[in-house]
Parts: structure tokens; C-alpha cells; sequence
């Protein structure tokens, strides 16, 4: 499990989704008040933007923000105890 902790929040990823043909991801993560977090990563060193739902946008992250987030999906990929599905034939990765 990898909990993520900005902005005096704590998230933790309950799954990825690979899109490989548009070479990003769908993360979801839930914070301690059960609210649900999406973020769309673009692989590589593409941006990392986060739903707002309120506005219906997708912001992106600040530089920082970005860094960090990118820093604990990697490491979060690597659980094999968080689902990683795939759109590439619907596979599930682990």
C-alpha cells in the first residue's frame, strides 16, 4: 500500500488503469475522509492532471505536487497488492 501525503491529505491508490494506446494511466486513490481521488498520468515525463469535479475539469499539478505524485505511483505500480488493469486486450496486469 502507498499513501500519499500533500497538501496535509493522505491518499492511498486502491487501482490503476493502463491505457496503453494513449500512453497514460487512470489512478484512483481514496483519502481519509473516503472521497475518492482520480489522476490521469501521462507516462514519461508528460503532466499528471487530477479531477475536479466541482468545476468538471481536470487541473494539472503543479511541478512539485507532480513530482511527488509521479515518485509514489511508481513505487505504488510495483504493489502487487494494488489491482492494475489494462485496456490493451482487458487484461489485468496483477
Amino acid at each position: 500500500m502507498v499513501c500519499i501525503n500533500t497538501n496535509y491529505t493522505k491518499f492511498q491508490f486502491k487501482h490503476f488503469v493502463s491505457i496503453p494506446s494513449s500512453d497514460c494511466v487512470i489512478a484512483t486513490a481514496q483519502d481519509e475522509r473516503s472521497r475518492i481521488k482520480l489522476f490521469l498520468i501521462i507516462n514519461g515525463n508528460g503532466p499528471i492532471y487530477t479531477r475536479n469535479g466541482i468545476k468538471d475539469t481536470w487541473d494539472q499539478l503543479d511541478s512539485v505536487t507532480d513530482h511527488t505524485v509521479r515518485k509514489l505511483v511508481q513505487d505504488a505500480l510495483g504493489d502487487k497488492a494494488i489491482p492494475h488493469y489494462s485496456t490493451d486486450s482487458l487484461s489485468v496486469l496483477n
